[in-house]
């Protein structure tokens, strides 16, 4: 099976919370700035959660992301907080 092609464009755009949601930045906020507001220009810094429909194709896009609850648990291991790995164990035993 040969080795899948991440597309670097959506790599470098996007990024895949922990919880699989796919995080994108605002748009038109690069020029002509001056005749919007600074509110308007804060707004546009924060990031936002791409819409479900987008979300398939850009993860699609993304073949190695670690979007899954199953793949990131590997990196349960090295978490430092054992009260998330309490809570973790415990909803574990409730859903067996």
């Amino acid at each position: 099976m040969p080795k899948l092609r991440t597309k670097k464009s959506v790599q470098k755009r996007f990024s895949i919370t922990k919880n699989g949601k796919v995080k994108r930045n605002k748009a038109f906020s690069n020029h002509i700035l001056t005749k919007k507001s600074r509110e308007r220009k804060r707004k546009y810094r924060q990031s936002v959660v791409a819409h479900p429909s987008n979300s398939k194709n850009i993860k699609m896009m993304l073949p190695y992301a670690q979007y899954s609850f199953r793949k990131s648990l590997h990196c349960v291991r090295t978490c430092r907080t054992t009260q998330w790995w309490n809570r973790l164990s415990l909803t574990h035993t409730i859903m067996k």
